[in-house]
Formats: C-alpha cells, structure tokens, sequence
C-alpha cells in the first residue's frame, strides 16, 4: 500500500480529534481562568491511553520489545516531549476555534526538513518545497483574524503552536531515528511508556492536574470516559498509521500531507455547526467563510503540486 495512504489517516482522524478536543474542553473541563490546568485531565487521559497502547505491544508483539538501552532512553524522551506538545495545543485551543489552532500544525513540516536534514540527511526536490511553502502559506492565512481592516495576528495562539509544532517535529526525527535502527513496535512501544511516564509524573507533582482529573472523575463519569475513550482511539489510530507512513518516506513529505486537516477540521466544524451545534460551532459568516476557502485553496494546490504534477 503506498506510503501516502498511511499519511491520510492521520489529516482525517486527527480533525476529528480536534474537535472531540474542543467538545471535552467547553463541556467538561473549561472553567473561568483560561489556562493549561484547566486541561490537565486530558493529559492525564492521554498518559492512559498511550499505557493502554504500549500493554497491546507487549502483549501482541513481546519479542520485538527489547532494544539497547540508549535507544530506549532516547526514544522514551521523544515520547515526553510529545506530551508536553499536546500541553502547548490544549493551551490554543482553548483560546481559538479548532479550523484556526489546526492549521498551525502545518509549521510541523518546517522544523521536521530542518531537523531531518541535519540528522537524518533527507532532502526535498525544487516543486516539493514549493508545494510545502503553499502548504504552509495555507495554514498561516487561516489562522489570522481580519477585523475590519486590520489583521490581528494572535500571538499567544501562534506562540504556543510553534513550540508545540518544534517539539512534535523533534518527536518524529527521534521516533523514525531509532525505529530503523530497530522496529516499528519496539519505538511504538517506547514511545507509549515515554509519554505514559511523563503523564504520570504530572499526575504525581501538580495537584491542579491531579484535583481536576480526579473530580472531572467523579462528577462526569461515564460521560467523560465515554468522550476521552473515543478521543484517544482515534488519536490511536491516526498516530499508528502516520508513524508507518514516515518510515515509507521523508519525515517532512509524510508531515505536509497533514496540510489536508485544516480542510477536514473545517468541514466538520461547519458540519457541527449546521446540524448539531451542540456539539460544535464554527464561525460561518461570509469575511470568516472566504477566508478560509482561500487557505483551503492554497493547501489542495501544495498538494496537487506534491503529488499530481
């Protein structure tokens, strides 16, 4: 199967997370004061989820397991600073819509050449980087807000996004390193404990996390479990099949096609919006609407661009 179909699961699943997400963050988890201790029970809920992954490995797959030690070390830490990414974007999307904090993402790609060419020694053709610049170009008019005549760019969303974007970046680099040095499964499996410990480490020493994982818990069981097992699956899903995709192809191709899931998160937002706005609501006037659709326009062309012509 070509690498490229392993990519597109990822644009897809994770628009849908995107906006899971943003439902968990307005209907159980907001609070007055906007911050990241606001989020800390999806983080915690994503340590779970990712110990839950790294105990299917071992159960299915315990001979690829073992690995040396440094590479284990080395990968463990790739696993941590994700987490600490996934902090950075619950940070922004509590202060944005989802079509906007998405496509921020797309700085991924950037960071990942860079890194991948000093590390790795990966390349891209003269019309790749074209394609990626349209992509990129995409994304960062989709996040400006036009008011009246001024463009505000908000730099507290776009702050949070770039590190975020870098230490994702880093993640990947460090994850493809070692899964070709030693298997799939294995840095799958690292990778899971990585995040999984440092969750738990957040868990242990911030009690603001601790105390709103706990009464989110106690308050929302069945509801909050229900919405975060969903969530997790298809981040699951998304992040297995795209961390395959990288071993087909450079990291920063693999990472462009992600220029497709403002396209999917803007979709559904308006689809939510239009049918059941309980659920989600997107900005739909015509200024908010164009905006997009020209964003929109510039990422299918990168994309044509990559892989038609």
């Amino acid at each position: 199967m070509p690498w490229y179909i392993f990519a597109l699961v990822g644009p897809i699943f994770w628009a849908i997370s995107n906006h899971i997400d943003k439902y968990l963050v307005e209907r159980f988890y907001k609070k007055k004061n906007v911050g990241e201790n606001n989020v800390g029970s999806l983080v915690i809920f994503t340590g779970i989820a990712e110990f839950v992954t790294a105990c299917i490995v071992f159960i299915f797959t315990p001979h690829s397991i073992p690995i040396a030690a440094l590479h284990a070390v080395t990968i463990i830490f790739g696993g941590m600073i994700l987490i600490g990414s996934f902090i950075l974007y619950l940070g922004a999307i509590e202060r944005e819509e989802a079509s906007i904090v998405t496509p921020l993402w797309q700085m991924v790609p950037v960071f990942a050449y860079i890194l991948s060419y000093f590390v790795l020694g990966e390349t891209l053709s003269g019309k790749q980087i074209v394609a990626a610049i349209l992509v990129i170009s995409g994304a960062i008019l989709i996040s400006l807000n036009f008011k009246k005549r001024n463009i505000k760019i908000k730099t507290a969303v776009i702050g949070r996004m770039m590190l975020a974007s870098f230490l994702v970046a880093l993640h990947i680099v460090i994850f493809k390193t070692i899964a070709l040095e030693e298997n799939y499964w294995a840095s799958i499996f690292w990778d899971s404990i990585g995040s999984a410990l440092f969750a738990l480490i957040l868990f242990l020493s911030i009690r603001s996390y601790r105390k709103q994982f706990l009464s989110i818990l106690r308050e929302n069981t069945r509801a909050v479990l229900t919405v975060n097992f969903i969530s997790e699956g298809v981040n699951a899903a998304a992040g297995l099949s795209y961390s395959y995709a990288l071993l087909l192809a450079p990291i920063a191709l693999v990472s462009v096609i992600n220029g497709l899931q403002p396209f999917f998160a803007f979709l559904i937002g308006i689809l939510l919006t239009l049918f059941l706005p309980s659920l989600g609501k997107e900005k739909i006037g015509s200024r908010s609407i164009g905006q997009k659709l020209v964003a929109i326009a510039l990422i299918f062309i990168g994309i044509y661009l990559l892989f038609i012509i």
